[in-house]
């Protein structure tokens, strides 16, 4: 991959894995393992309809099990929890960003490359603690070396 790269062609996987709405979660599984790959395209009649992650997997199997990985717990459970759903994902990199957990509230704090990622890392946090429970100051750290603030 050219890491200067400007053109999403440069950077695309030209022949995506798909599913159907139909595929048993055993397949996706297999698809993802066999692959090393964390995100699968479902489509219908040929049309893209949806997504599914490496992270919908484990929360469908966690369901199955009676243990979801959503809400509940101490704050060292949540704190794990999160963790393992940033590790799933090729844009995180823990040394740049400090977590905390204070009574099932996130504190976040740290660099990041672009606005996609700090979004991305917001969600993840709420995803495991819920809405409005994720605070903290995460900045934005631009190519000409400035920093900008942004919080959450």
């Amino acid at each position: 991959m050219r890491t200067r790269s400007r053109r999403v062609s440069d950077l695309m996987t030209c022949d995506p894995v798909t599913v159907t709405e139909g595929t048993t979660l055993e397949k996706v599984a297999e698809l993802m393992e066999r692959r090393r790959i964390k995100h699968l395209l479902v489509v219908r009649e040929g049309k893209i309809v949806g997504v599914v992650s490496h992270a919908d997997l484990l929360r469908a199997v966690g369901a199955q099990l009676g243990t979801t990985p959503e809400g509940g717990g101490d704050d060292p459970v949540i704190h794990r929890r999160l963790l393992a759903e940033l590790e799933q994902e090729t844009w995180f990199t823990a040394r740049s960003i400090k977590i905390a957990v204070k009574d099932g509230v996130f504190a976040l704090e740290g660099t990041v490359s672009d606005e996609h990622t700090r979004e991305a890392l917001r969600v993840a946090a709420q995803n495991v603690a819920g809405p409005g429970k994720v605070r903290g100051e995460v900045v934005l750290l631009e190519t000409s070396d400035r920093l900008v603030s942004i919080g959450l």
